[in-house]
């Protein structure tokens, strides 16, 4: 969304990364490092990461606080309360503003669309281990499934794409593209090779294809054609930075196992949602 700022009104965009360099356990998400740096775009930050790292090192936290006040100084803070797409933002974008928030529809940036994507375009080409798998997955009807499992089943609020959500997703798929082949990216190998074990078009993309900060595994995510994914943002920037004309992309209907938040946006209207009872 910033970015879109950003382009529309001409300003200089920098980053804040204290939220990812503090490795304080609050429970609240997945711990991630910052890995823009292997898309083309040119990361510019408010603080420089090392300066960040030192100051939130284990026992001298102390300097984080004085960092997060260094880093507002003089400027409003605009959070984002809410999944819903804040009009005002579009129609009316603020300068010199702190924004934080997810931001996580394409109403924000749809008007920038070219742009985005060529910024997140890759700096490295595949690696060498996925070539063949890439020339298959250029040279087919070629479907992403994307299974997230491992922390989500522990987190209900994330934990709504069950067995019967992705048998579904296929069966429409497979009945609007007959001649596709599924490529099944997961972080539970074992539970696809289980659930669709009578699907036989289908290729397992294993763990030698993620490539640093997984952007290898990224990659040949966003070179299919179509998408079945699920509730997962790492999902939903695949489709959204792969998808051309013809594209089908499948999502769950519910996208959080809560009615908390209004998450109606977060999905763009021309992707299928389909039905996903509760886990």
């Amino acid at each position: 969304m910033v970015r879109r700022i950003q382009l529309q009104l001409k300003v200089e965009l920098k980053l804040d990364l204290s939220l990812l360099v503090d490795k304080a356990d609050n429970g609240r998400f997945t711990q991630r490092e910052f890995s823009l740096n292997i898309f083309k775009l040119t990361p510019n930050y408010l603080v420089h990461p090392g300066i960040l790292k030192a100051a939130y090192a284990p026992g001298i936290r102390k300097w984080s606080n004085i960092v997060s006040r260094l880093t507002t100084l003089g400027y409003p803070v605009l959070e984002e309360k809410g999944l819903e797409v804040k009009k005002e933002l579009i129609q009316a974008p603020l300068d010199n503003t702190i924004y934080r928030g997810y931001w996580q529809s394409e109403q924000y940036f749809v008007e920038f669309a070219d742009q985005i994507r060529d910024d997140f375009s890759f700096r490295e080409n595949t690696l060498p281990v996925s070539r063949k798998l890439l020339k298959m997955i250029s040279e087919t009807e070629s479907v992403c499934l994307n299974v997230r499992r491992k922390e989500f089943l522990q987190l209900p609020t994330h934990n709504v794409t069950n067995e019967r959500y992705f048998l579904r997703a296929v069966k429409f798929m497979l009945e609007r593209r007959p001649d596709v082949v599924f490529f099944i990216f997961s972080d539970d190998i074992e539970w696809c090779r289980q659930t669709f074990r009578e699907l036989n078009n289908k290729v397992i993309v294993s763990e030698e294809h993620y490539g640093e900060a997984y952007g290898n595994y990224l990659q040949l995510m966003m070179s299919c054609k179509h998408f079945i994914i699920p509730n997962s943002t790492f999902a939903w920037w695949a489709a959204w930075l792969g998808e051309s004309r013809g594209t089908l992309v499948i999502t769950p209907k519910k996208w959080f196992g809560t009615d908390r938040y209004n998450y109606k946006d977060i999905v763009p209207e021309r992707w299928v949602k389909i039905p996903n009872e509760p886990v």
